[in-house]
């Protein structure tokens, strides 16, 4: 682990059995979430962590967290293996880490005020010497993420859902994390609103010293926020490399393909483009297919795809890729 290094995460994997009813004997089938996902994430650092719907970013992000406990492999905060840590041990560690989901209309909870919202967590941790210090700190993160103090009386159904949203950042910073998972956090507002939440980020980024995992499908709202991207496919990361290295000289025929589905603002370009479609569905995170899982996609798939795993290797200077061709 390097010495600016927050988060370390090796070969995490997370599978979830599949309920079938009826089954006689064999091994209970199980949906390959996560596959032995690593990356590192520096202090101050945003990754990125892209792909479509379905491919498990979502639950690599909960599962680094620990909100689901993994199959195998380690996630180390500051040195520490959550993995290994008990449930007193883990609930000391939390107020490290914290999330901000992905649909603010269901995670607020409709019956608590926005003020028992964001001092949820402080009372849970014990942050806070009374009730009028914790109003006063509830006010305090309010005003930060650019809401009105005076709102901690009302209810989540009486805003916005970008301001929903605004209220979901303020609980998550109300513990002072050092590592903070984005879980889609702009997908679910009006195009209109995105760019306001996205500059509030960046904001308190630079002023609290945070450090982002950036889930998220929008390619070219990652370009602007994230300062290394992961590409991820069925379970698994199929490409890294610094933001600006993977845009302009993507390696994998997946990230190829997801670049180019990215509009150009610019008929005359746009028409110029090279085009990638991909073939068929994804396939089923429950029976994999052998060796690279996106060959029953690939353009340039061969023989050697269906027999052996790619390696997942640095083909330049902090550009990895697991590709046989790249």
């Amino acid at each position: 682990m390097t010495d600016t290094a927050i988060l370390r995460v090796n070969d995490l994997v997370k599978h979830f059995p599949v309920r079938s009813g009826g089954r006689v004997g064999g091994a209970a089938p199980v949906v390959h979430a996560v596959d032995g996902v690593s990356f590192e994430l520096s202090r101050g650092e945003t990754l990125g962590l892209v792909g479509e719907s379905g491919c498990g970013k979502s639950t690599t992000g909960r599962t680094v967290l620990q909100l689901y406990r993994p199959t195998s492999g380690s996630v180390f905060l500051d040195g520490v293996d959550l993995v290994k840590l008990g449930r007193r041990e883990l609930r000391a560690v939390r107020p490290r880490m914290q999330m901000i989901f992905q649909d603010p209309f269901a995670s607020l909870n409709p019956r608590m005020t926005v003020g028992e919202i964001v001092a949820d967590p402080l009372r849970v941790h014990r942050r806070g010497d009374g009730r009028r210090r914790i109003n006063e700190e509830v006010r305090r993160l309010l005003a930060m993420v650019k809401l009105d103090p005076s709102y901690a009386n009302r209810y989540p159904h009486e805003f916005s859902g970008g301001q929903r949203q605004r209220i979901g950042v303020a609980r998550a910073l109300a513990l002072q994390p050092q590592l903070v998972v984005c879980d889609e956090p702009i997908s679910s507002l009006d195009v209109s609103i995105q760019a306001q939440v996205i500059n509030l980020l960046v904001d308190l980024q630079k002023e609290l010293d945070l450090t982002y995992l950036f889930i998220a499908h929008d390619l070219s709202m990652v370009r602007h926020v994230c300062d290394r991207v992961a590409v991820m496919y069925l379970g698994v990361i199929v490409e890294m490399a610094a933001c600006r290295e993977l845009y302009t000289s993507p390696l994998h025929p997946y990230t190829q393909a997801l670049l180019a589905s990215v509009p150009i603002p610019d008929p005359a370009a746009e028409e110029r483009r090279h085009h990638v479609v991909l073939a068929g569905e994804i396939p089923s995170p429950v029976n994999p297919p052998s060796g690279c899982r996106f060959r029953t996609r690939c353009p340039v798939a061969r023989a050697i795809c269906a027999e052996q795993v790619p390696a997942w290797r640095e083909v330049r200077p902090g550009h990895h890729a697991a590709c046989h061709f790249a």
